[in-house]
């Protein structure tokens, strides 16, 4: 009798089990099915915004519409929560994992806060796009406000591309200014959409945004890996902005007198990509840097080609080609007839077959490559759309930015431009010296920079930065660990960080920096699958289905696995490892330290860094001002 007893008990338990799982796959099926349209209909509403500025009835239908999907998530994880509790009856990793996800919502609001809250993001990119300047005059040296409002100047393409290409010092002062003037309008928004996102946050169950965002990586010790990355690529920055200073100081002589360098005069509107200021910079000038431009409009390159030159290498690694309705809905030029985000974005309508990106491209070789970096983003979509939804995304947020990326390096090798036709040199030894340069102004320049905006968005959100000290913490950011410093007095009331589109935009940055690491691991990994035996900088895996297959491996997992196991999948070790981009610019280093060392010049910007950190960097420290 006994026995049958448990026998009994038995399968109750395993009925109970059976029933539990099928609850779980029901729950996810609805999951996944209804979740498709509810994200498709966001993302139109949104596109629609971000392509056309001007029709005013768009923002509200955008605004309304993230109130749905942000009612939908919160019903949907309300429901998950509700059946099946904290999720230890779920045996099923996959399953838990999607539970889990779904039940993270983030930023928590009711249907009117979430209005509020899109209208305020809504708001602050209107002011950053819409809004004009004076032209600058040659001839009275002073802004022309006379000309028609129509020839004033947009920030993209006219101020961007007077602070990248003007050598005027004081054209360039005036630009860099009149921009923070326009971002200072958005400080009241700002302050509003800090306090409004963080009420969110912690009713979704987190300290404030900061901590939300945080967790999207899964480390518990993100900030300490972050500043030890810091850390450990801090004596590469240094070399770099050492040289760079001293030619700087040439260029313009007189002109200031701080260690620290003036943020206007490094040829970006933030100071975070120098590759515009290569060509008074270059190692050997004499030499030619690698730049295609030229090559491109003589062969007559259009934005169209461009994306098909991008497709192109996709598909030559065995990856996805773009499909139709990628080259029908994306937005690949600046209309004539109406204001739009000009800034690049790639985005994933969550139906599994619509895919976009909207981008004012110019034809030269910087937005060819940003149209690389754009479409990696399009194929890590593609490649795990068949994933459960709650796992179509990047393994963390790093991930997604460094895919592009990891092609682009291949792609802007001269040994790639070559075999495409644009460009037509031979290798030696000042040439690989001047593209490694390039390349630093590019990436190893951005790093600093990239740490600290989360550093100070974070400090916002936790409260340590109040919106009167909003300029004072963001400057005293930039000089600490990039070095610069305003070219004139920065009003107390000023928001110099909303010059940047990710801080008005709500957009997460610390990914950006993540990626600047990762992607010269994933790199490796993919010049060693494709049998690449030369000096790194030198590789390229185009046309090579073996290192197209490892990418792919990792970029069908998604956000189904924790990052640490995904960077596994590529690369073999679990950790983000800064040592491949020390292998990839050796040459350069040696090339900057060497030359740094003959001129005499002192390290730094007056800044004194822990003990920790100072053994690591050379010596002799500069002091706050350089003797001229």
């Amino acid at each position: 009798m006994k026995r049958h007893r448990l026998v009994s008990l038995a399968l109750i338990a395993l009925a109970s089990l059976i029933s539990a799982h099928s609850n779980v796959d029901d729950f996810l099926a609805k999951y996944n099915r209804l979740g498709q349209q509810e994200y498709y209909d966001d993302s139109v509403a949104s596109w629609s915004v971000a392509v056309n500025l001007d029709d005013k009835s768009l923002p509200e239908i955008a605004a309304k519409a993230d109130a749905n999907i942000a009612g939908w998530e919160q019903m949907m994880a309300a429901q998950a929560a509700t059946q099946f509790g904290d999720l230890k009856s779920i045996n099923d990793t996959s399953k838990k994992r999607q539970l889990k996800m779904i039940q993270r919502v983030g930023v928590k609001l009711n249907s009117a806060d979430t209005i509020r809250l899109s209208t305020l993001l809504i708001n602050m990119t209107n002011v950053y796009n819409k809004n004009r300047i004076c032209p600058w005059s040659k001839v009275s040296r002073a802004p022309n406000c006379s000309v028609p409002h129509e020839h004033w100047w947009r920030s993209d393409p006219e101020m961007f591309d007077r602070i990248s290409h003007s050598r005027d010092y004081d054209e360039l002062a005036y630009v860099w200014t009149a921009w923070r003037n326009i971002s200072a309008l958005n400080k009241a928004y700002f302050q509003q959409y800090v306090e409004m996102s963080n009420k969110g946050a912690r009713q979704g169950g987190f300290k404030d945004t900061g901590d939300y965002w945080r967790s999207l990586f899964e480390s518990d010790d993100l900030k300490d890996m972050m500043d030890q990355k810091f850390q450990e690529v801090l004596p590469l920055y240094e070399e770099l902005y050492t040289y760079i200073r001293r030619k700087l100081l040439a260029q313009y002589p007189g002109r200031f007198e701080t260690s620290a360098i003036p943020a206007h005069i490094l040829g970006n509107m933030w100071a975070q990509d120098w590759s515009d200021i290569g060509d008074f910079t270059a190692p050997f000038p004499n030499i030619a840097t690698v730049d295609i431009t030229e090559q491109m409009v003589t062969q007559g390159y259009t934005p169209l080609k461009m994306f098909q030159t991008a497709d192109a290498f996709f598909q030559s690694l065995g990856l996805i080609k773009m499909n139709d309705e990628f080259w029908k809905n994306s937005m690949m030029v600046q209309p004539q007839n109406r204001s739009v985000v000009c800034h690049p974005s790639a985005w994933d309508f969550r139906n599994g077959q619509d895919f976009r990106i909207k981008m004012c491209t110019q034809v030269n070789m910087a937005n060819l490559l940003i149209v690389h970096h754009e479409m990696g983003h399009i194929e890590y979509y593609m490649q795990y759309a068949k994933q459960p939804l709650s796992f179509r995304e990047g393994a963390n947020p790093g991930f997604h930015e460094a895919i592009g990326d990891t092609i682009a390096l291949s792609v802007v090798t001269p040994q790639h431009l070559q075999e495409i036709g644009l460009l037509n040199s031979t290798s030696s030894y000042e040439q690989d010296i001047n593209f490694l340069f390039k390349q630093a102004l590019r990436k190893v320049a951005f790093l600093p920079s990239g740490y600290l905006i989360d550093l100070w968005r974070w400090s916002v959100f936790d409260g340590t930065y109040n919106s009167s000290t909003y300029n004072t913490g963001w400057w005293d950011l930039r000089t600490k660990y990039q070095g610069i410093v305003p070219p004139n007095n920065r009003p107390v009331d000023a928001f110099d960080a909303g010059s940047k589109y990710h801080v008005i935009s709500g957009t997460p940055y610390i990914r950006y920096f993540f990626s600047h690491i990762a992607q010269f691991q994933f790199y490796k990994a993919m010049c060693k699958a494709a049998n690449q035996t030369d000096a790194l900088y030198k590789c390229d895996f185009f046309n090579s289905k073996e290192a197209g297959d490892l990418l792919s491996r990792m970029l069908q997992l998604g956000g189904s696995l924790p990052w640490p196991q995904a960077m596994q999948k590529i690369t073999g070790q679990q950790n983000l490892d800064a040592g491949a981009m020390f292998e990839y610019f050796e040459p350069l280093q040696d090339w900057l330290r060497n030359e740094n060392m003959k001129a005499g010049d002192c390290y730094g910007w007056g800044y004194t860094w822990p003990d920790a950190v100072m053994k690591n960097l050379n010596t002799p420290r500069c002091g706050l001002t350089l003797d001229q």
